[in-house]
């Protein structure tokens, strides 16, 4: 099982983080990120940009970012 996965419904997409709920994209344009202590809330103009955006948002905060390899 992946443990990112997004589950479409005619009025949202929910993304699902190890059978719980991170994210909500709705199809009037709104957005929330629940994220470990952070909650994001935005606007969109559609449901893929909508779901672009938590996407990138999330992979910007899974993994430091490493400045030098050694």
């Amino acid at each position: 099982m992946r443990p990112f996965f997004w589950i479409d419904s005619p009025d949202a997409s929910y993304l699902q983080y190890n059978a719980g709920g991170v994210a909500v994209v709705r199809a009037n344009g709104e957005l929330v990120i629940r994220w470990r202590r952070s909650e994001v809330f935005g606007r969109c103009c559609s449901v893929g940009q909508g779901k672009r955006y938590v996407e990138r948002w999330i992979g910007a905060r899974m993994c430091p970012r490493q400045k030098t390899l050694t």
